[in-house]
């Protein structure tokens, strides 16, 4: 049964109020249980369109109950009767959400003949009880403008007025009024509600928690157009501008952006069964889920969905905006040249100028304008329009997939697009006394080209591969067509290519480690470079937020950039330590290392013998690394095919000296000996011949044997002099070398490892070869308190006196 014919049947039986507005909430709660699945038929303006509709009914079944119940049978024609229902805000607007307030105003005229104020009185009461959110005014027609007077939310609601039931004589009088209001002083109500606007835009930016309704770019940019053309052309809805302030298209564009944000905005109230306007990255898959959304392109849904949200925002923006100036200005839009664009100097976004914008990107003179542009002192603003103007990457090429791509890192508060141009606002505007001395002295060319990698940083991301791989491409491509020279397009790819390694670096690494330091430096090599990266680590912080940037960061970064510095004149160890980095690249990209789990990953890249790196490919980087993953103990293999060769990996200690003197019959050609992951240790010991297969029992036997550190030797003691030994203590902070370059003697290399032993000085990294009659050796050992005070002795014991 209709909920008309309930309160019928009602009526009939004479019930109370209150049995009504029990009937009436059991309509509404019946109603609101059904919304879910009304939303799954419509979920965008159609469904708030129905909502408004389906309040009007129950508002108007309430208002004839009331009168049923105050006059009975003697009931005055509803146009006699001086009392209207009228719908303002949202609901006035027939754009009211699900679990936004009612706002309500009743609107009478003192008529002595009725006794209008308890009608009124009955009327709210009832639907209060029948569990109806209302916001209500109630005024006398005469009050409306000076009502209006009192506060410009007040007018703005007016502004939005809506019949929905009652005396249309009544209502030609507040029509009235309302024009009155629409016209009283308009310019101040257009300046305040500008203000408002600037205001508003400022406190919700377009970043990745987006407020629906407050934000840039959110509906109540839309009201705002709206209101605005309301005093201007009192219209009725915004189609009604076509043709006088913009074109089918425009419009088009302008309903779709707005069509999506109805539709999350639903969405974000039904799941939440409340009035919500802020969605939160953790509310994504529900909102996704329940607009069964589906991603079009590689993204994840998620992303996608987020990236497609902060577009519409954007358009909603820039055609709100684009669209206001029209109607309060009301200028023809004279065209304006790239290259005059570009001469001009703005302060901030004016959007006369973002739609005035012409690039002709055939203009053989084009890519040098712009170029030239990257040498001016602030080119952000310039950006800043370029970007609402939508032609940012007409202008930038490489930002062309970018601009409007989500981050739901929970790091980055914006989308890349406006991540980036606030990574160059940042280099234009460094807060840093020290920072800011350092880019004052840079020469122009390096000014420009980090103005421009700012800007292009982050353009790899949303692919598959690696972001600062993609981006360095994409900078290449991009600064040959701009014309930079070749050695500034190097050193641009390497701080696009290791933009996040500085941060990275001082956060995750010990930076009072030289390893770390050299890993660091080796990736840039020169200072030029080390410097830029130091800038643009401060602009890509900054950008995310100043607050980042704090006085623990701040030191950190300026540490190991004065360390880096430092680090470049030790040429040998950077240039290893850049042959290392090179080789970790590679093995990044092999088939076999992706497909491990993050913490093998971490393992082999965390090796800390540089000679195993420069030592082998990385094919047996990977199958070394992967052999090492399940040893508990130790485990070795034995080939004997062309010569004898012994691979070992041990956690558990390997008596060393033992070893080699049992099997110094034989000669040693090469050995190595590397430190792996988790205690691991990797020895290869290949000698100049093979054996018979029938000793090959006894050399296995000796190397279980050698797992025994009770067992010992005594052989000969080899000759070295001392000026065949070099050590250097100072070779890195944890490590000290020593080469020897002796005669080739039986017993030699297991002496010097029993010395060693002797003195519990551990071996990092071991390279061990003969050439002819002489051994070229080359050791690594810990550097720590025990070794510092013994090495004097282990120095005297290795040598013939």
């Amino acid at each position: 049964m209709s909920l008309k014919l309930i309160i019928e049947d009602l009526i009939d039986k004479n019930a109370k109020d209150f049995e009504v507005a029990k009937a009436i909430k059991s309509e509404y709660k019946e109603y609101n249980n059904s919304l879910n699945k009304l939303f799954k038929v419509s979920s965008g303006k159609d469904f708030i369109v129905k909502h408004t509709k389906k309040l009007d009914e129950v508002l108007i079944t309430i208002y004839k109950y009331i009168l049923r119940k105050s006059f009975g049978s003697y009931i005055p024609m509803s146009s006699s009767l001086p009392i209207t229902l009228v719908a303002m805000g949202s609901y006035g607007r027939d754009q009211l959400s699900v679990y936004s307030d009612i706002d309500l105003m009743l609107v009478y005229k003192e008529i002595d003949g009725y006794n209008i104020k308890p009608i009124l009185e009955k009327m709210l009461y009832l639907a209060w009880d029948s569990g109806l959110k209302l916001g209500h005014r109630v005024h006398e027609v005469s009050e409306l403008l000076a009502v209006s007077k009192e506060d410009i939310t007040i007018k703005t609601a007016l502004i939005e007025s809506r019949l929905i039931t009652g005396s249309k004589i009544l209502w030609f009088e507040v029509e009235q009024k309302l024009q009155l209001i629409r016209e009283d002083n308009r310019q101040k109500f257009i300046s305040d509600k500008m203000q408002e606007l600037q205001i508003r835009h400022k406190k919700y930016p377009i970043n990745m928690i987006i407020n629906l309704k407050e934000s840039q770019g959110g509906l109540r940019d839309v009201h705002m157009t709206y209101w605005i053309a309301k005093v201007f052309f009192n219209i009725k809805s915004l189609k009604d501008l076509i043709g006088k302030v913009f074109s089918e298209e425009e419009y088009k564009e302008y309903r779709v952006a707005i069509e999506f944000l109805y539709r999350i905005r639903n969405a974000l109230h039904l799941h939440n069964s409340k009035k919500v306007d802020t969605l939160q990255l953790e509310q994504l898959p529900d909102i996704i889920r329940l607009l069964e959304y589906k991603s079009s392109n590689k993204n994840s849904d998620q992303i996608s969905f987020s990236t497609k949200l902060i577009t519409h925002q954007h358009t909603i923006y820039r055609l709100s905006m684009i669209f206001l100036n029209r109607i309060i200005d009301n200028k023809k839009i004279t065209k304006i040249d790239i290259k005059d664009f570009l001469n001009n100097s703005y302060s901030s976004v004016d959007f006369s100028v973002v739609e005035s914008i012409e690039l002709n990107t055939n203009d053989r003179h084009y890519y040098s304008n712009i170029k030239k542009f990257f040498y001016k002192q602030s080119i952000s603003s310039h950006i800043y329009i370029l970007f609402y103007a939508n032609k940012l990457a007409y202008f930038v090429n490489p930002l062309k997939k970018i601009l409007h791509l989500s981050q739901l890192d929970g790091y980055h508060k914006y989308p890349v697009g406006l991540h980036s141009i606030q990574t160059l606002y940042a280099i234009e505007h460094i807060e840093d006394e020290y920072l800011l001395s350092i880019y004052q002295n840079l020469s122009n060319d390096h000014k420009a080209l980090l103005k421009l990698v700012a800007l292009t940083h982050d353009s790899g991301k949303g692919r598959v591969r690696d972001h600062s791989i993609v981006g360095e491409s994409l900078f290449k491509v991009y600064a040959k067509k701009l014309g930079f020279n070749d050695d500034l397009i190097t050193t641009g790819s390497k701080l696009i290519r290791y933009h996040t390694t500085m941060s990275s670096t001082v956060y995750k690494k010990d930076i009072y480690l030289q390893k770390e330091i050299l890993a660091f430096t080796s990736k840039l090599i020169d200072t030029h470079s080390i410097t830029l990266l130091y800038l643009l680590t401060y602009a890509d912080i900054v950008s995310v937020d100043a607050k980042l940037y704090n006085g623990h960061t701040k030191f950190l970064l300026k540490e190991l950039y004065l360390a880096s510095l430092e680090a470049t004149k030790e040429v040998d160890l950077v240039k290893e330590s850049a042959r290392r980095n090179r080789k970790i690249e590679a093995i990044q990209k092999d088939t076999r290392y992706l497909e491990l789990s993050r913490i093998m990953q971490k393992n082999i890249i965390n090796i800390e013998s540089n000679l195993l790196f420069l030592k082998y490919s990385k094919d047996k980087i990977l199958d070394i690394s992967i052999d090492a993953e399940d040893i508990k103990d130790y485990k070795f293999s034995i080939d004997n095919s062309e010569r004898l060769s012994i691979e070992i990996f041990r956690k558990t200690p390997l008596n060393l000296g033992y070893l080699l003197a049992k099997l110094s019959f034989l000669t040693i050609s090469d050995m190595h000996i590397y430190k792996l992951y988790n205690g691991i240790k990797y020895f290869k010991i290949t000698y100049n011949q093979s054996i018979d297969n029938n000793e090959l029992t006894i050399v296995e036997q000796i190397v279980d044997n050698s797992f025994d550190m009770s067992k010992k030797t005594h052989y000969k003691k080899p000759v070295i002099y001392k000026n065949e030994i070099i050590i250097n203590t100072e070779h890195s902070q944890s490590l000290i070398s020593i080469s020897i370059n002796a005669k080739d003697q039986k017993g030699l290399f297991a002496y010097i490892s029993q010395v060693l032993d002797k003195y519990k000085v551990e071996i990092r990294s071991a390279k061990i070869f003969t050439n002819k009659i002489r051994v070229q050796d080359l050791l690594l050992i810990e550097k720590d308190e025990n070794c510092s005070t013994v090495i004097d002795q282990i120095l005297d014991e290795l040598c013939t006196s």
